[in-house]
Parts: C-alpha cells; sequence; structure tokens
C-alpha cells in the first residue's frame, strides 16, 4: 500500500524500501526525521508523505511519530497538551523529552480535557500571527491525540433490497408505494394486456381488465404505443423491479392526496409554522423591479420600503423617484407629508426607447410632461404648496383625534357655534379632511378635500372647485348655511266668506297676483298664480289656494302693475284673477282698510291708488316724482285707463316666517 501515499509512486515506495532494508540500522526507523536524515527520501516528498507514514518508536521516540500529525506542527500539538494539563513554560523545562507531557495526556486518558480549549480563539491569534489559517489544523490534531490513527469510515453492512432499489431507481417508500398515481408511457400492447415503463425506469403491466370498468375487446382499442397516461399501482415488487398496474377511472377518481401526506411529528411547532408562513406572505408583498438607469439625482433604485426609510428622517415634502412594480413603462414618486405618511405618485412613461431608459413624455394624473424637471415644478410641487396652504391655516390640526378634541371644547363653550378643522386623511394621501360640528348637540361631521395642482376640489352634495384656502373656507360656509336654512312649511287653505279678506302677506287664503315676466316676451303666463318669491317681500312665500277657494275675476280690461325695475319693458296686458278681499262677486273690487281698492288703495267706485305716502314698500316708490308712468302697463295707463305710477303696497318690515331662527355664526 506504500505506493498510494500521497507524494509516492510505485518507484518511490519500491526505492525507499530498498533503503530501510539496506540501511545498517536493521532496517528499522527509530523516528520520522530519520527519512531524511539517512537521506531516504528528499525533503520536499518527505513533507509530502510525512504525516501517513506511522512510525512506532521505542524508548526515548517521539509519541507523535505515530499520529497523522504533520512534523510541522509538533509545536502546535504539544502546545495544546500543556493547556489541556495546565502545566506552564517553566514545569515543561524539567521534562527530558519535548513530547513527555503529550505522551502523559493520551496514556492516562486525559485527552478529554482538549475539549474544553477554545480552539476558536486560538486559531485566530495563529493566523494574526502566522497569516495562516489553522482552525482544522487545530481540530485535526485534537482528534489524533484523543485517537491516534481512527479509521473515520463506518463498518461495512450489506444494503437491504430496500436500500439497493433506492439506490438504483432514486425512489424511497414515501415517494413510490402501493396505491400512487403515477405517469406511465405504453411500450409495447398485446392481445390481453399492455407493458408500461414509469419514470423512475420501472416496468410495469397494464392487464385487460384493468384498463377500463366496462369490458373491452382488445386492449389496441383503447390503448396505442407510446401513449402517455396516469395510472395506478396495484402492486409494486422492490426485488424485481416490476408494478402492476390499472387505469380505470373508478381508480383514479378519489386521487392519491391522503396517501402522500406524511405523518404530523409530535414535536412539530404549529405556532412557528404560522409565523413562517406569515413572514413567507410579506416577503412576497415586496416589490420586484427591474433596476433603471435614469440620470436624476432624485432617482434611487428603491422599492416602497426603501423609500420610506430613505424619508424618514427628512422634513416634509421631500420626494425620491423610485421605479414602480406596475411594470418598465411606469415611475413612481415618494413624497412626504407628515411622520410616517407618504404619498406615492404614479407616471407613466410614453415613447420609451427601450425598457430602462426615461420615456420622453411622462403622464401624471391626465397632465403630460417632456421630463422629470418639469414634473416636479409643475405638478409635485404645486400641489405641495396647496397642501402646506392648509397646512398653515390657524384650522389645521396635525391629529384626528386634537382636532375632534377641539371642536367639542369650542362647543361646549358657544353651544350655537358651528366649528370647523382641516387635518391630514390618513387613509387616502393627497385628502384632507373638513371636520365640522353645528352646534353642542350635534355630533362631528366630515367632508373631504381633494388637493390638485392649481385648485382644491371639496367633496360634498356637489363638488365645488376652490383657488385657494379662504375661498374653500367661504364655500364650505356657504354649504352649511344651505344645510341649516329650513325648508317652508305647507299650509292648507280654508274656503272663507267672501267679505272676509286676509292679510296681504299671509300664507293662507291669499293669491299671488304678481306675473313673472319672461326674458322673451314680456310676462310668464305659466308661471301665474305659482308660489314663489316676490321682489318687494324678501324671505315670504305665497302658497297657492285651496281648489275651493273662491275667486273673483275682475275686469277683462285690468292689467298688472308691473315692478320699477321692469317698468321700461313693454309688457302685453293679461287677465288676473281677483283678489280674494273683494267684498262682493259681482266684478266689483271691495273696499281696503283705508278705504280703496285693495291693490291701489284708491276709493270705491273711483281712481285706484293708495294716498300719498301710506304703504310705500322699499322697493316701490309712489308719487309724481318718480314719473308718471315709471310702474304703469303700456301707455301709461292704469287697468282703470288712467295714468298711474301705483304699485302693490307691501309690509313695511319683514318677519321670519314661524319657527325659523336666526342663523348660527361660524367661528
Amino acid at each position: 500500500m506504500l505506493k498510494y501515499i500521497c507524494g509516492l509512486g510505485p518507484r518511490k515506495a519500491q526505492s525507499l524500501i530498498k533503503g530501510i532494508e539496506a540501511d545498517q540500522h536493521n532496517g528499522s526507523l527509530d523516528k520520522r526525521g530519520d527519512l531524511v536524515i539517512r537521506k531516504l527520501l528528499t525533503w520536499r516528498i518527505f513533507m509530502n508523505c510525512c504525516s501517513f507514514l506511522r512510525v512506532h518508536t521505542s524508548y526515548g521516540g517521539d509519541v507523535l511519530d505515530e499520529t497523522r500529525i504533520h512534523s510541522e506542527d509538533y509545536n502546535l500539538a504539544r502546545k495544546m497538551a500543556a493547556d489541556a494539563l495546565e502545566i506552564d513554560e517553566e514545569a515543561l523545562e524539567e521534562y527530558e523529552n519535548a513530547s513527555q507531557h503529550v505522551e502523559e495526556l493520551m496514556r492516562d486518558d486525559s485527552a478529554e480535557k482538549l475539549n474544553d480549549l477554545l480552539l476558536e480563539d486560538y486559531a485566530l491569534q495563529l493566523e494574526k500571527i502566522q497569516n495562516k489559517p489553522k482552525r482544522m489544523t487545530l481540530e485535526t490534531i485534537k482528534h489524533e491525540l484523543q485517537d491516534p490513527f481512527r479509521d473515520p469510515r463506518r463498518p461495512f453492512e450489506r444494503a437491504s433490497p430496500d436500500v439497493v432499489f433506492t439506490m438504483l431507481t432514486g425512489e424511497t417508500p414515501q415517494t413510490l408505494k402501493e396505491g400512487f398515481i403515477v405517469p406511465a408511457l405504453i411500450t409495447k400492447i398485446r392481445d390481453r394486456n399492455a407493458m408500461c415503463r414509469l419514470d423512475c425506469g420501472i416496468d410495469g403491466m397494464l392487464a385487460i381488465q384493468n384498463i377500463a370498468d366496462t369490458k373491452i375487446g382488445a386492449v389496441s382499442d383503447v390503448l396505442s404505443e407510446g401513449q402517455t397516461l396516469q395510472v395506478k399501482i396495484l402492486r409494486l415488487d422492490r426485488e424485481k423491479y416490476f408494478a402492476d398496474l390499472t387505469c380505470k377511472e373508478s381508480e383514479l377518481r378519489h386521487g392519491d392526496t391522503q396517501l402522500r401526506m406524511l405523518p404530523t411529528d409530535r414535536m412539530f411547532d404549529q405556532f412557528e409554522e404560522e409565523k413562517s408562513k406569515n413572514e413567507v406572505k410579506k416577503s412576497d408583498k415586496v416589490s420586484h423591479f427591474l433596476r433603471r438607469k435614469i440620470n436624476h439625482p432624485l432617482f434611487k433604485n428603491f422599492n416602497g420600503q426603501e423609500a420610506a426609510q430613505h424619508l424618514a428622517k427628512k422634513t416634509r415634502g421631500e420626494l425620491v423617484i423610485r421605479p414602480s412594480n406596475r411594470g418598465v413603462d411606469h415611475l413612481t414618486i415618494t413624497v412626504k407629508l407628515a411622520d410616517d405618511f407618504y404619498k406615492h405618485f404614479d407616471v407613466l412613461e410614453m415613447d420609451k426607447k427601450d425598457d430602462v431608459s426615461l420615456g420622453k413624455i411622462l403622464k401624471i394624473d391626465s397632465s403630460k410632461y417632456t421630463d422629470l424637471d418639469e414634473l416636479l415644478v409643475s405638478h409635485i410641487e404645486s400641489i405641495m404648496s396647496k397642501t402646506e396652504s392648509i397646512i398653515a391655516n390657524r384650522k389645521y390640526k396635525d391629529s384626528a383625534s386634537d382636532l375632534r378634541q377641539l371642536l367639542d371644547t369650542q362647543t361646549k363653550a358657544k353651544p350655537d357655534a358651528c366649528v370647523y378643522g382641516f387635518t391630514l386623511d390618513r387613509k387616502f394621501p393627497g385628502f384632507f379632511s373638513l371636520l365640522f360640528k353645528l352646534g353642542a348637540n350635534r355630533p362631528i361631521e366630515e367632508l373631504s378635500v381633494k388637493v390638485l395642482p392649481d385648485h382644491y376640489v371639496l367633496k360634498g352634495p356637489t363638488n365645488k372647485d376652490c383657488k385657494d384656502v379662504v375661498t374653500l373656507c367661504n364655500s364650505f360656509k356657504e354649504l352649511m348655511q344651505q344645510k341649516l336654512r329650513p325648508k317652508p312649511a305647507a299650509s292648507t287653505s280654508t274656503a272663507g266668506p267672501s267679505n272676509s279678506r286676509p292679510h296681504y302677506n299671509s300664507q293662507s287664503g291669499s293669491n299671488n297676483n304678481y306675473s313673472s315676466y319672461s326674458s322673451s316676451s314680456g310676462y310668464n303666463s305659466s308661471s301665474y298664480g305659482s308660489s314663489h318669491h316676490t321682489p318687494s317681500h324678501p324671505g315670504s312665500y305665497h302658497q297657492q289656494p285651496s281648489s275651493h277657494s273662491h275667486h273673483y275675476v275682475p275686469h277683462h280690461s285690468q292689467q298688472p302693475v308691473a315692478p320699477h325695475h321692469l317698468a321700461h319693458q313693454a309688457a302685453p296686458p293679461m287677465h288676473q284673477q281677483g283678489h280674494p278681499s273683494s267684498s262682493s262677486s259681482g266684478g266689483h273690487w271691495g273696499s281696503t282698510p283705508w278705504g280703496g281698492a285693495p291693490w291701489t288703495g284708491a276709493p270705491s267706485g273711483g281712481h285706484m291708488g293708495p294716498p300719498s305716502g301710506h304703504m310705500t314698500g322699499p322697493h316701490h316708490g309712489y308719487g309724481s316724482a318718480h314719473g308718471e308712468s315709471r310702474h304703469g302697463p303700456p301707455g301709461g295707463h292704469d287697468s282703470y285707463g288712467a295714468r298711474s305710477s301705483r304699485a302693490p303696497p307691501t309690509p313695511r318690515r319683514f318677519m321670519p316666517p314661524p319657527g325659523q331662527q336666526p342663523q348660527q355664526p361660524f367661528y
């Protein structure tokens, strides 16, 4: 076996044996060093093979020659033995032989003390001194001192049939056994069977009775050579490497999932399993993107999490441009809005040269830009400027909970006050939440405000565009005033006696005799008699009379009196219904409190018109000072043919309808 030693060959081994036999030392060696001293081997060959040559030494020899420890590592072995026996350098000088304490360590079964040495730290020190890795060398020295020339090979054991089957096919009892469904290739068709071959190389047979659930005449009617199909293993002979198979539908229907499931280990940790699954799901959510080459100082090849970490310590408004997980034709601009709160803008690249370069046209929302700097200045910075305007407003609060607490405190101090404020919408980046409370007894309500580059959008019943924060606040107040304004209460009128005259501004029993002017032709007859807001009665609503109210029809020559702001327009004559205050039903007007007709105050049977200075309204003037034909119909005549500038009387002041309270102030 000497020729198989490292560093030797057939010729060198034969030469070494002849040299030892011809030597005058009785054909033996006292120590390893004699191989060089006696010039039996050269120094280079000796350094290659000395560890594998075991020299049995007599008294006075070196015990390390009987180990696999290399001669150049003898000092390390002696140092390790001294440290294990806790012998200092002064005590070592008392020994006659340099390896005597090593022999004591191996003879007295004290070699187990070597396990207490910190070989890792010792190897690091040696590596710093010698600039060579010595960790494996120290481990080898320890094993040789504990058990010299131990054979690391296991005892030979004859392989069982299952082991041989696994070695030849690669299949184990867990991967191939009876009941498994596997693919098979038909290699030959016979009269009563078909020969198959499994993927692992095992041959199998499909008998005619195991091919189909129904009776078949010949195997070739169903199968053909070269066909691949799913089969179920009925019997597996591991010694003969043969299997009986079936491809019946009834046998394949239930599958083999239950057979392939491994039994749960009783030491299995279900909690750790769920934890690892959750970690895998989180890692799957991490976006994988193609690294881009874009020459811009703000561009970074980051994903969303890395971008958030990059902006964490920066101020509000800082941004980073990064690749998008939507594809190579998208970019994402991540902007910091607040601590741990970011807005991600999606940018579509158009007219791209390749996947990694930047597109010539950049589209964000509905706007298009030609380069990144133009997009950042015109779009992103404009949005951030609008955002900063709201944040700088005194109504803004960073936290929604702080804003809600402030609104509750303000309404407790002023129960009738309407208070509001702004805060960032944490659910929808790019939006603000407008929280408001209409009094102490009302809940806190919310509206959304979207920030765009050139304006805000107040999300309400109808979206309102606001160019600045002042306009936004005013639009909100107008919306709340409309919400607080009560609807007019409907009332039913009852028919009364013909001589009973209700008040002119009454909501029941009165009929509105004003006609609306049309933009194209004078009066709009379709709106006559309908409920509307009269110019001389702000806030007063007139209801339609009930169907059973008694109406008086005046003479066909009567015409309505035009308001002063429409006096210059020509209005065609129009017949009107009678006033409900008339005292007779025969076409004559009844008396009024001042003794005249109800519209003009003229005496009964005389010229219609109120006395000078009586019941003058805020929007209508009487007398010759305003011109004789200011309010009159065409031709300057009233409904009785006389020239007049009279207008219907109005109350001296407006009183709010019953139940309506003054609007609440906003704070």
